[in-house]
């Protein structure tokens, strides 16, 4: 093995290592946005609200590791409140995301929200546009948290395994 080719494979663990920390980070700032939000939570107010419109979104991703297009489900949810004689109009369910791959998951999520339902809209006192239907992170903030453990975890494993390579002159 020649002296560039040991290097380039240092390179390419370094790299891949400062990808895997960067996305890990990102992921977890994400997260803890939601969550920061969610723990404020605790003192937004609530009033009435009307589902305005219950619906799925499908869209088409490509999966690289199964090398074709898989389909993501996702709840469509609007909704309208009123706040000290402001109309607003509210989109979140929880305060993170949740897509799934099957159809049957995201129409059992919009059963408690068909369209022309009144319904507990929670907002925030200091910006009434923010609102949330369920005052929880949702199954989507949970994830981010997973990935960006899974991500930071190996981006410092591969980061041991390049200072090993590299303290050992490899």
């Amino acid at each position: 093995m020649s002296r560039s080719e040991v290097n380039l494979g240092k390179k390419g663990l370094f790299i891949t290592s400062l990808i895997f920390l960067a996305g890990g980070v990102f992921c977890f700032f994400m997260w803890n946005s939601s969550a920061k939000e969610y723990k404020s939570s605790k003192n937004w107010s609530f009033v009435n609200g009307n589902i305005v419109k219950s619906s799925i979104i499908q869209k088409r991703e490509w999966d690289s590791e199964k090398k074709k297009y898989e389909i993501t489900y996702y709840p469509d949810v609007k909704y309208t409140y009123g706040v000290n004689g402001v109309n607003y109009v509210g989109k979140r369910i929880t305060f993170s995301d949740y897509g799934s791959g099957s159809r049957k998951k995201i129409r059992k999520i919009l059963r408690k929200y068909s369209t022309g339902m009144l319904v507990k809209v929670f907002y925030n006192p200091k910006n009434p546009a923010k609102s949330v239907l369920e005052k929880r992170l949702g199954i989507g903030g949970y994830m981010l948290l997973f990935v960006s453990v899974m991500f930071i975890g190996g981006g410092l494993l591969l980061m041991f395994f390049f200072v090993r390579k590299f303290t050992a002159g490899v």
